[in-house]
């Protein structure tokens, strides 16, 4: 920990790997909360820019986390990456931003 912050931890073994950092090229970024002991994360929030190569859909994968017991749990159904909409990459000094905290019809 340095100033209190966890560090991350990965998903997968090597799953955060050396990148460390975003580009201007397709790209996501999730926001997840965990509470440390259940098998599956919440989704926070995630936008996904410039491409949908990287986009992510959990619909039903199996996860058994730490819990005590060795039952998996599932994910129900996320937005089928092909209908998941995009974000223009931005341009330097420019940044996306969340316009509304529901989620629906939201237009830039």
């Amino acid at each position: 920990m340095v100033n209190s912050v966890p560090e991350m931890i990965e998903a997968d073994s090597g799953s955060i790997n050396a990148q460390g950092g975003l580009t201007s090229a397709g790209e996501f970024l999730v926001l997840y909360y965990w509470d440390g002991n259940s098998d599956l994360v919440t989704d926070v929030d995630y936008i996904v820019w410039g491409d949908k190569v990287e986009a992510v859909d959990k619909s039903g994968i199996r996860i058994d986390g730490p819990d005590a017991d060795s039952d998996s749990s599932i994910y129900t159904n996320n937005i089928a990456i092909s209908n998941q909409e995009v974000s223009p990459t931005h341009i330097f000094t420019t940044s996306a931003q969340r316009i509304h905290f529901d989620e629906g019809t939201q237009t830039t």
